[in-house]
């Protein structure tokens, strides 16, 4: 009996080590969603290992500020320029060659007509033989001839007349002046050009009362120069 007893405790003990030599069957995994590797995190540094040194950064110098002079006052009277006074400028004298050109010259205006002949010599010019011609319409005036009404005279109001005189005359033009009886004469030129002659003419007639009559005279043509 103890020899059975002994065998069947040998066959226990070599089933029990067989039974954990043998491979252990595994349960298969049930799917799960794959997760993809985490990442791999800095080592996170010591509290005993020594921080890094970082070089300061390095400051390129400044170039030194330019030095200005300081402003010098300038004394007011050295810093306006000097201005000289206006001179008043005289207007010139037109040469000879600007005066009227000489020779025979006629125009008129409203109901005149003018006539005059320059002589020019030099610097200096002269007008003469000037004739007028104007016709101021008819006019009529009252005579007492003692009867009850007095009569009414017509009167043709005109100037026809050739006035010899010898008058100067310059870049401002001329002026002519001339007293008779029966009328007066102002006669004035002004010097437009070498051809162009601009006027006025007051006449003051007997019983036909004063006129003003504006005129131009150019060189006549074919007259001798």
């Amino acid at each position: 009996m103890k020899i059975y007893s002994q065998a069947a405790r040998l066959v226990l003990i070599l089933v029990v080590l067989l039974a954990g030599c043998s491979p252990a069957v595994s349960t298969p995994p049930a799917d799960t969603p794959a997760v993809p590797p985490a990442t791999t995190a800095a080592p996170l540094l010591s509290a005993t290992q020594p921080l890094p040194t970082v070089p300061a950064p390095t400051q390129t110098p400044l170039p030194p500020s330019p030095t200005l002079p300081l402003p010098v006052d300038t004394p007011l009277s050295t810093a306006l320029p000097t201005v000289a006074p206006a001179t008043p400028v005289s207007s010139p004298v037109p040469p000879a060659g600007d005066l009227p050109m000489a020779g025979m010259w006629t125009g008129g205006g409203t109901d005149l007509l003018v006539s005059f002949y320059i002589q020019s010599g030099g610097a200096e010019a002269t007008l003469s033989n000037v004739g007028i011609l104007w016709d101021g319409g008819y006019r009529f005036y009252e005579v007492d001839t003692g009867d009850d009404e007095p009569e009414k005279v017509y009167y043709l109001c005109e100037v026809n007349t050739q006035l010899d005189v010898l008058v100067p005359l310059d870049e401002n033009g001329f002026e002519l002046e001339y007293h008779g009886d029966e009328f007066s004469v102002i006669m004035r030129g002004t010097h437009v050009s070498s051809t162009v002659i601009d006027g006025v003419l007051i006449l003051k007639v007997d019983r036909c009362g004063n006129h003003q009559v504006s005129w131009r005279a150019v060189p006549k043509m074919g007259a001798s120069q």
